[in-house]
């Protein structure tokens, strides 16, 4: 999820995993269920157009006969969806992945996605940094010919990677 760009959106400034996640993390788990001899029952059911409100329902049957079973909500506004044409499909398709996810946090029991994409956006966050600046830069290539730290592309660095490296070698 973290390698792939298009594995979230943001909506309202919040990253959301996008359909395709959240399906194959429902295939994930059908296919680890049915691997120990278990099968899984997944449905949804559209509660309200407006807001689009969606509750997905799970069904897990243990190889040793137990049922586990699951309930989430998901809902999406017209204001979360962008552009007019497909309003009302793109927003089903939101609020189902919404749905979707806090399922499968429910089943795990932890607010794993939130997580992964908490982590995830610290490094998209890092890949869109201001680079190093020329004065870094000339100053790095000097601490590099000096033997001081070891040799790095130095045109490739971010602004914070820079100041790292010259903190490091000042405290060497």
């Amino acid at each position: 999820m973290l390698e792939n760009k298009t594995a979230c959106v943001k909506i309202n400034g919040r990253l959301e995993i996008t359909r395709p996640v959240a399906l194959a993390m429902l295939n994930h788990l059908s296919r680890d269920i049915a691997s120990i001899g278990g099968s899984v029952e997944f449905k949804k059911d559209i509660l309200s157009f407006n807001p689009v409100v969606v509750k997905a329902g799970i069904r897990i049957t243990l190889p040793n006969g137990a049922v586990l079973q699951f309930e989430s909500l998901g809902g999406a506004e017209e204001q979360d969806i962008k552009g007019e044409k497909r309003i009302y499909h793109d927003a089903l398709g939101t609020a189902e992945t919404r749905a979707t996810k806090r399922l499968l946090e429910e089943v795990v029991g932890e607010d794993f996605i939130n997580k992964l994409l908490m982590s995830g956006a610290i490094s998209e966050a890092q890949t869109q940094k201001k680079p190093a600046t020329d004065k870094q830069k000339a100053y790095l290539k000097k601490l590099i010919q000096a033997g001081k730290i070891k040799s790095v592309d130095v045109e490739s660095l971010s602004f914070e990677e820079a100041s790292h490296l010259i903190d490091k070698a000042k405290q060497n």
